[in-house]
């Protein structure tokens, strides 16, 4: 009878090991799977919203669609200005930005198109903050996405960008422009004449101040997308000030980035370390 006793009681402890053994396992990997995100974000800064990946491209493309309109646009705003006039019905064109602006993103898109560029995604993504900017000017952003779905669609070679674009919203366009200010302080500061160096640094300055404002925003607070590409923007100024010999007065920028990766890793550690304690005592009662 008392072979019997251990036997069975062998037999329960076993399966009991087991079991919690089972359901640590599987707390673990769910709490590692649901903090994954967090953690390659915080490592490698992944912007799940794909529009800030390009930001820092966006200076370059604005100067690319703010030209006049030449004649190889090849009628490319009468498209554009079509558009304009059955689909923007509430829009005032006085100073031909729109279409002028509209034409030459046609025409850019067209050339990297026909060339396969990689940069094809970063000016689709250029090209919808600027069509958002434009609806907002007017009133007209509650038809947002239909437009997007229109202007993306109908409009020839502008249908490439429906594969790397995505509807943005009123949150995401106020970071965007942010960030554009911010980086296209950091192109002027870099581009600036060096026999003007008191006008270069004064740009690099008004980077530092635009970058500070976001303190309170992302101080512990690095696992969005607006604070990752805010990050990336500290290690890309603190790169190039270091390989200049003027403007003593700039200083590397402090990072914002805070203590939720190590949360976000410790978590699952945590659960770890109650579900082995709890095991523990069970496996000893």
């Amino acid at each position: 009878m008392k072979h019997i006793y251990i036997y069975l009681l062998r037999n329960h402890n076993d399966k009991l090991s087991l079991g919690f053994s089972i359901s640590f396992k599987i707390c673990f990997f769910y709490c590692l799977l649901i903090n994954l995100k967090t953690i390659l974000s915080s490592l490698f800064n992944i912007n799940t919203n794909f529009a800030f990946n390009y930001v820092s491209q966006f200076p370059e493309f604005k100067i690319q669609v703010s030209q006049d309109i030449t004649e190889s646009s090849g009628g490319k705003d009468d498209i554009c200005n079509d558009f304009l006039e059955t689909k923007l019905l509430g829009y005032t064109d006085d100073d031909n930005s729109f279409k002028k602006c509209c034409a030459n993103a046609l025409t850019h898109i067209t050339n990297l198109k026909e060339a396969m560029s990689d940069k094809i995604p970063g000016f689709c993504e250029y090209t919808n903050y600027w069509f958002y900017g434009k609806l907002k000017s007017i009133d007209e952003i509650k038809n947002y996405k239909t437009l997007w779905h229109k202007f993306f669609e109908d409009i020839e070679n502008f249908d490439v960008c429906s594969s790397y674009t995505r509807a943005i919203d009123e949150q995401t366009y106020t970071n965007l422009k942010n960030l554009f200010e911010l980086y296209e302080n950091f192109y002027n500061f870099k581009n600036k004449s060096s026999t003007r160096d008191h006008d270069r640094c004064e740009k690099g300055e008004i980077c530092v101040q635009d970058y500070k404002s976001h303190e309170n925003t992302c101080k512990g607070n690095g696992n969005n997308s607006f604070c990752n590409e805010l990050e990336n923007f500290r290690v890309k100024f603190n790169n190039y000030i270091n390989t200049i010999e003027k403007c003593d007065k700039i200083e590397e920028l402090p990072s914002f980035q805070g203590p939720s990766l190590a949360t976000a890793i410790s978590l699952p550690v945590s659960v770890m370390s109650v579900i082995s304690f709890f095991s523990f005592i069970t496996y000893k009662v």
